[in-house]
C-alpha cells in the first residue's frame, strides 16, 4: 500500500494527473496533433507543480541550515521567539457580543468568522506571512495521499514503515547511506502525521484538562489571551533551567520555533511521538507545527479518522478534499462504525439539568447588558431544555425505551416550533458554550456554584446538532425513566453514506483496505451506496500459507493447567509471558 501510493505520487509530479474517472472520449475524434498538445500541456504542468514543490523543499533546507548556523554563533536563546507585547483587554470576558440575525441569507456567517477559526487563522498567518494565498494554489494543484487510521498506536506504526520504505527507496537511488526519513534529491517527500491536543498538547495547563473539548477552548482562550492582555508564565529550558517568558497566552506559541520544527518535519519523515520530541526540545507547539505543515505543502498526510469524517473538524484544521487527492482508510472495516460513533450524541438528564440551571444563572447576572436578540435566544435555549427534562420524565402508557424519528421526537417534546438550525447559528457565532463554561468555572472557583463538568454544554450543543439532520439518516432513542439518573436522549446515526458520499465524489479515489473487509455487502449496501457501480473496483489477493495447509483450534489452557486470558482488561498482565506458558504451548503442540 506504501509503494503504491508513493509509486503515484511520484508519477503524478513527473507526468501528471490524468483524471480516470471520466474518459476522454472526445479526444478520439481529434486530429493527432491536439491530442499531442493536450498531453504536453499536461506534462508541462505538471513540471511545474513538481518545480514548485522543489523550490519549497528548497525553501525549507535553507532556513533550517541558516538556523543551525545562528544556533551555532548566538546559541539556542539567541533565536529564541518572542510574542509581540499586546493591548490589555477590557471589559467581561463572559459577556456576549452583540449579536444580530436579522439577515437570513447567511452573510453574517460567512463575515464573521468563529473564534475557532478567526484565532488559527490570524496565527498560522503570523507564521508564515505573504504565502498563505501561493501555499493554496499549490495545495489545490499538487497530488495528495491522504491516509487514516482509527487508532493512536496504528498511526504510529504505519509512519514508522513509511519510514523504512522511504529511506530504502533514498538509498537505492543515490547508493549513499542516508537518514532514515530522507528521500531521494529529485523526488522530495512531505510526510505530515497529525494528533489531536490530546496526543501532542505540551502545555500544562491544557494538558490537566479531561476532555478534548475542554483541552480545544483552554488552548483557544490562551490564544485569545495573547492579542488581549500580556502574561508572564515559566517554563523549563531545554538544558532543564527555569526561564521566564513575557508573552500572551501559551509560551509553546512561539512562531519561530513552530516554523524551524515545521520545516523539519516536511524534510524528515516523523512519526506524531517524534514530533512532540522535537517540539517539545525547540519549545515550540506540536499541534500548531503540524496544522501549519498540513497547511504548507505536505504530500503524505497521516491523519486519525475523526479529522476526514467530520466535516467542521476536516475544514478548522484546513484540509481541501479535492480531484488531486487520494484517501486512504487502512482497518476499513472499523469506518461505518467510526462514523456512527462520531455523528451520533447523547445528552443524559444530568447535562440537561445542570446546562439550564448555568444557563438561568447566566441569564440573570447579564440580562441588563445583553442586546435584544442575545436575551431572544438564551431564553430560547432555556424553553428547550425545559420541554426537554419535562419529556423524559416517564409517563404512563408510555415505553420507558423507544425509538423515534427526529420530526416525530421534536412534536413530542414540544420544540417543534424552534428553530434549531438559528439557534445553533447563535450558539456558534457568539461562542455561547465556551462563554457559559468559562462563567461556571469562575462561580465554581470563587463561590463554589454550579458545579458542572465540562462535558455538559457540549453534550447539549451536539444533540442539537443532530437533530438538524435529515430525518431518514438516525433514530433518536428516548429513554423516560422514573429515575432521574436513567434518562437520556441519544441520536444514532443509521445512514453512514450520507457522510461518505461528499467525500467519494470530491477526491480522485478512496481506497478501503484491511485484511477483514469480506464479506463486503456491508460497505456496499450501508457505505456505498450512492456511489456509481462503474466507480467501484474490488481486489483481494490470497494468503502465502495454502489453505489446506492452515488448521484451527482453540487452546484454552498451558501444559501447566494456566488458563489463558488475553482479553482487553488483561493485556498489560506479563504473567504468561514471564512464565512462558505461551511458548511451552506452542512447542507441545508442534510436537
Amino acid at each position: 500500500m506504501i509503494c503504491g501510493a508513493l509509486a503515484w505520487l511520484r508519477h503524478s509530479l513527473e507526468h501528471g494527473i490524468v483524471d480516470t474517472r471520466e474518459p476522454n472520449d472526445n479526444l478520439d475524434d481529434e486530429p493527432d496533433w491536439i491530442v499531442d498538445h493536450f498531453r504536453e500541456s499536461s506534462k508541462a504542468s505538471a513540471a511545474r507543480i513538481a518545480q514548485r514543490v522543489q523550490r519549497a523543499a528548497e525553501r525549507r533546507r535553507r532556513r533550517i541550515s541558516e538556523r543551525k548556523s545562528k544556533i551555532a554563533l548566538f546559541g539556542a536563546e539567541g533565536v529564541e521567539s518572542h510574542a509581540g507585547s499586546s493591548t490589555t483587554g477590557e471589559g467581561d470576558p463572559y459577556l456576549l457580543d452583540d449579536y444580530f440575525s436579522d439577515d437570513e441569507t447567511g452573510k453574517i456567517g460567512s463575515k464573521r468568522l468563529s473564534r475557532l477559526s478567526d484565532l488559527r487563522a490570524e496565527h498560522l498567518a503570523n507564521i508564515e506571512p505573504g504565502s498563505s494565498d501561493e501555499d493554496e494554489d499549490l495545495r489545490k494543484q499538487m497530488p495528495r495521499i491522504i491516509f487514516c487510521s482509527r487508532t493512536h498506536s496504528q498511526l504510529l506504526q504505519f509512519a514508522n514503515e513509511l519510514k523504512l520504505v522511504v529511506g530504502a527507496e533514498a538509498n537505492r537511488r543515490s547508493g549513499d547511506s542516508k537518514e532514515p526519513g530522507d528521500w531521494s534529491s529529485n523526488f522530495t517527500l512531505a510526510v505530515v502525521p497529525f494528533g489531536s491536543r490530546r496526543h501532542t498538547c505540551i502545555n500544562p495547563d491544557v494538558r490537566r484538562i479531561q476532555s478534548v473539548a475542554g483541552m480545544n477552548d483552554r488552548c483557544l482562550d490562551l490564544l485569545k489571551t495573547r492579542n488581549s492582555k500580556k502574561a508572564v508564565q515559566s517554563r523549563s529550558g531545554s538544558n532543564g533551567s527555569s526561564t521566564t517568558r513575557s508573552s500572551g497566552g501559551c509560551v509553546y506559541f512561539a512562531e519561530d520555533a513552530i516554523k524551524h520544527v515545521r520545516d523539519e518535519i516536511l524534510t524528515h519523515v516523523h512519526d506524531i511521538e517524534e514530533v512532540v520530541s522535537d517540539a517539545r526540545r525547540s519549545e515550540a507547539c506540536p499541534y500548531f507545527v503540524t496544522r501549519s505543515a498540513i497547511q504548507r505543502t505536505g504530500q503524505f498526510l497521516i491523519l486519525p479518522y475523526n479529522v476526514v469524517l467530520h466535516k467542521p473538524t476536516r475544514d478548522s484544521i484546513g484540509i481541501d478534499l479535492n480531484e488531486n487527492c487520494v484517501v486512504i482508510f487502512d482497518e476499513a472495516h472499523n469506518v461505518m462504525d467510526a462514523i456512527i460513533d462520531i455523528h451520533s450524541a447523547k445528552m443524559s438528564y444530568e447535562n440537561m439539568v445542570t446546562v439550564l440551571e448555568a444557563t438561568m444563572t447566566y441569564h440573570e447576572k447579564y440580562a441588563q447588558r445583553l442586546r435584544s436578540k442575545n436575551l431572544y435566544y438564551i431564553r430560547q435555549l432555556m424553553t428547550v431544555l425545559r420541554h426537554l427534562i419535562a419529556f423524559s420524565a416517564a409517563e404512563v402508557g408510555h415505553p420507558a425505551m423507544a425509538a423515534e424519528a427526529v420530526s416525530e421526537f421534536q412534536f413530542k417534546a414540544k420544540i417543534d416550533n424552534i428553530n434549531v438550525f438559528k439557534l445553533l447559528r447563535f450558539i456558534d457565532e457568539t461562542k455561547f458554550a465556551q462563554k457559559i463554561q468559562g462563567f461556571t468555572d469562575s462561580r465554581v472557583e470563587t463561590q463554589g456554584q454550579l458545579k458542572a463538568g465540562r462535558s455538559d454544554i457540549y453534550s447539549v450543543v451536539a444533540f442539537l446538532n443532530c437533530l438538524t439532520n435529515s430525518v431518514g439518516d438516525g433514530r433518536v432513542v428516548c429513554s423516560r425513566s422514573k429515575e432521574e439518573k436513567e434518562r437520556f436522549f441519544k441520536y444514532l446515526m443509521l445512514n453512514p453514506s450520507v457522510v461518505m458520499k461528499p467525500i467519494m465524489d470530491s477526491v480522485r479515489a478512496v481506497v478501503f483496505a484491511g485484511g477483514t473487509l469480506s464479506p463486503r455487502t456491508d460497505i456496499e449496501t450501508r457505505l456505498l451506496s450512492g456511489v456509481a457501480a462503474e466507480r467501484k473496483t474490488f481486489f483481494s489477493c490470497g494468503h502465502v500459507v495454502p489453505e489446506q495447509n492452515v488448521l484451527g483450534t482453540v487452546v484454552a489452557r498451558g501444559p501447566s493447567g494456566v488458563e489463558f486470558d488475553f482479553r482487553f482488561h488483561s493485556r498489560n498482565n506479563n504473567s504468561l509471558v514471564r512464565s512462558k506458558e505461551s511458548g511451552y504451548s506452542y512447542l507441545a503442540f508442534i510436537d
